[in-house]
C-alpha cells in the first residue's frame, strides 16, 4: 500500500503539467494498472493427448510465477485509442491431480480504435496479438512432454458503452469479438466495470469483472495443437486521467 501511495503521488506530480495541456486540446488520457484475478477452465490439445486445466483464482496464483496488466486510454468527443496489456507465466496442475501438468506462459494485447455513435456509446475496431507457450508433462507411466509456443494475430470488432450512474460513480461496459479464422477460430471479450470517482480528483478505483475465451487450433493429425481457454474473474484497477 505505501508503494502504491507512492506510485500515485509521482504520477500526479508528473502529470499535473500536462493535464491543463490535455483538456484544452480536448484529448483526455487514462492510465489503469490493474489485477485480473482470473480462473481458467479449458484444455489444450497436442495430437491425441488432452491436458485439461481448472483453476480457480487462489489455484492460478499459487502456480504463478509473474503478471503484469495496464490499460491506457485516449479520447476525446468523437475518438478514442484503447490499449490493452495482459501477461501471466504460470505452471498448472490439472483437475486430476498428478495426471498432468501444464505449464502456460501467455501474453494478450489488444489495440482498438473506437468512434462515438451515441451520447454515451462507441463501436471500436482493432486488433488482439496473442502470444503463447503452453506444454504438458505427464506424471504417470510413459513420459508424455510436449510443448509448443504460437504468436497470431485476431481482427477484432466490438461496442463500448460508458454511462454515468451518479456524479461519483459511471458504468463502463466492453464487448468484443474476433478471430474469425484469421487468427484464432474465436476471439471473444466481455468487460463490465463500475468506475468509481475517489475524492475531488483525477482518480478513480475501477471494480469490474472480465471474461475471455479463445479458441486456437493449428494443423492436424499428430502435430494437431488445439489451446480452448476460458478465463474470467473479477477486476481490480486505479486509474489516473489527465
Amino acid at each position: 500500500m505505501l508503494a502504491l501511495a507512492a506510485a500515485g503521488t509521482t504520477l500526479a506530480a508528473a502529470f499535473a503539467a500536462p493535464a491543463a495541456a490535455a483538456e484544452s486540446s480536448g484529448w483526455q488520457y487514462t492510465i489503469t494498472p490493474y489485477l485480473y484475478m482470473s480462473s481458467m477452465s479449458g484444455t489444450t490439445t497436442f495430437g491425441p493427448i488432452s491436458a485439461p486445466t481448472d483453476l480457480s483464482f487462489g489455484q492460478v496464483l499459487d502456480h504463478l510465477s509473474f503478471a503484469a496488466m495496464g490499460n491506457f486510454n485516449a479520447q476525446n468527443d468523437k475518438w478514442a485509442v484503447n490499449v490493452d496489456l495482459m501477461y501471466a507465466k504460470l505452471g498448472a496442475t490439472g483437475p486430476k491431480k498428478g495426471l498432468f501438468n501444464v505449464d502456460i506462459e501467455q501474453g494478450i494485447y489488444a489495440g482498438v480504435l473506437a468512434r462515438r455513435v451515441a451520447q454515451h456509446a462507441e463501436v471500436y475496431a482493432g486488433v488482439r496479438i496473442v502470444t503463447l507457450d503452453v506444454g504438458i508433462h505427464s506424471n504417470f507411466g510413459p513420459q508424455i512432454d510436449r510443448s509448443r509456443g504460437v504468436d497470431w494475430v485476431d481482427p477484432i470488432v466490438g461496442l463500448r458503452v460508458n454511462a454515468p450512474v451518479s456524479d461519483k460513480v459511471a458504468f463502463n461496459f466492453m464487448a468484443d469479438v474476433g478471430g474469425f479464422g484469421i487468427g484464432a477460430d474465436y476471439d471473444i471479450q466481455v468487460w463490465p466495470t463500475l468506475q468509481i470517482k475517489l475524492g475531488q480528483g483525477r482518480w478513480r478505483a475501477d471494480v469490474g469483472y472480465r471474461v475471455n475465451y479463445l479458441d486456437y487450433s493449428r494443423d492436424s493429425g499428430p502435430a494437431r495443437f488445439q489451446y480452448d481457454m476460458l478465463l474470467y474473474g473479477p477486476t481490480l484497477g486505479v486509474s489516473y486521467t489527465f
